[in-house]
């Protein structure tokens, strides 16, 4: 990651309604991002930039999905195409596809809007992964990955053939490598898992950030090495050196 990191404005080409306060909003861009990096998008004075991982790119655009869940949400939510939004980035260290690849048979698991930056991440693999997505209420973008298994906690509107935790559908032991993203306590439970069974974890963490580039410490996370910054060291992290 460059010291200065690149900002520009961005036109919105679409802001899709995805379920219930669930977005998926696609910008112009044409930044070489990898998989799991991130940007902050930024939305005026006086609300701070929020961080999105991505979702998927192509040829001049980049998807960003997104929960509404406060007032810089909802102004995302309220972009039409054409507005412009500030966008920096890509940002932070991603999912090291060359070292995953190196595995043989790898499970992706996520919780919640979690399952987006793995819609780019499965683009990027040798191997077609096993895929478990979990939700409170109801699923999305699960088209967009390979015969994914839905878990609904609350067993609602969804195509869900379970109704619990995802977490209860995953054996590591399965595997020889996890990729994870989802909520602080998915993450506790699926750290705990892989090293219970031995298997090699990559995880993304969801973390609140105010600046992204790692000036600020909002977003710091213990390690095995001692405190490390979410958006600059991570937000991929091994699951061996996080002490969550």
């Amino acid at each position: 990651m460059s010291a200065v990191p690149r900002s520009k404005m961005s036109r919105v080409i679409s802001n899709e309604r995805l379920a219930d306060g669930v977005y998926l909003m696609r910008l112009e861009e044409d930044g070489a991002a990898g998989p799991g990096q991130f940007y902050m998008l930024g939305l005026g004075h006086p609300l701070l930039p929020r961080p999105l991982s991505i979702c998927e790119a192509g040829d001049g655009w980049a998807d960003f999905c997104y929960v509404v869940y406060g007032a810089g949400t909802m102004k995302l939510a309220a972009a039409r195409p054409g507005d412009t939004l500030r966008l920096i980035g890509p940002l932070g260290n991603g999912f090291d596809m060359d070292e995953i690849n190196a595995y043989g048979r790898v499970a992706i698991i996520s919780g919640g809007a979690g399952v987006a930056p793995f819609v780019e991440v499965v683009k990027h693999l040798k191997r077609e992964p096993a895929v478990f997505c979990g939700f409170s209420d109801f699923s999305y973008l699960t088209g967009r990955l390979p015969n994914a298994r839905v878990a609904v906690e609350s067993g609602g509107k969804t195509e869900a053939k379970y109704t619990g935790f995802v977490t209860d559908l995953l054996k590591p032991g399965d595997f020889d490598a996890v990729l994870a993203c989802g909520p602080e306590g998915f993450s506790r439970a699926v750290v705990r898992m892989c090293a219970e069974a031995g298997t090699p974890l990559y995880i993304s963490l969801d973390r609140r950030m105010a600046c992204g580039v790692g000036a600020c410490m909002v977003c710091a996370c213990a390690t095995t090495g001692g405190n490390k910054r979410c958006c600059a060291d991570g937000p991929v992290f091994k699951g061996g050196e996080l002490i969550i």
